[in-house]
């Protein structure tokens, strides 16, 4: 993590960003935000997803802007400016949390079918063996 600092105004772009997997695909409107981390390039970084970083079109001219970024992700954690927080880091963390855990829980349930699928397939096989009168190792 590292501070991005700049002087407002800033400029934005707020595409859509789209994602899922057939029918569940689906969108979210994400803010792009050119900013120079300490030791960078110039980068563009974005939110966490479906978080907003609030007021950056009320900033004005020679308004100072503090970013919390991680450069390797493209994120902002937190925003501030004047003492007033845009974007705080206990909601990007919260937020990146939650979408940790759903992924988690996801894989756990596609691990359960497979063991369950794997369960089934030996049980069959020792059922027919059994039926046809070989040995059971």
């Amino acid at each position: 993590m590292t501070v991005a600092e700049h002087v407002g105004p800033i400029s934005i772009e707020t595409p859509i960003v789209s994602g899922g997997i057939g029918r569940h695909r689906g969108g979210y409107r994400t803010q792009l935000l050119p900013l120079v981390a300490s030791g960078r390039m110039l980068q563009t970084y974005a939110p966490p997803r479906n978080l907003w970083v609030d007021g950056l079109d009320d900033i004005r001219w020679g308004q100072p802007l503090r970013f919390l970024v991680d450069p390797d992700a493209g994120l902002v954690y937190e925003a501030t400016s004047a003492g007033k927080i845009l974007l705080s880091y206990d909601r990007s963390f919260a937020n990146l949390s939650e979408s940790a855990r759903n992924r988690s829980l996801i894989g756990l349930g596609f691990l359960a079918f497979a063991a369950w699928q794997l369960g089934t397939l030996l049980y069959r096989r020792r059922q027919d063996r059994s039926a046809s009168g070989m040995p059971e190792r």
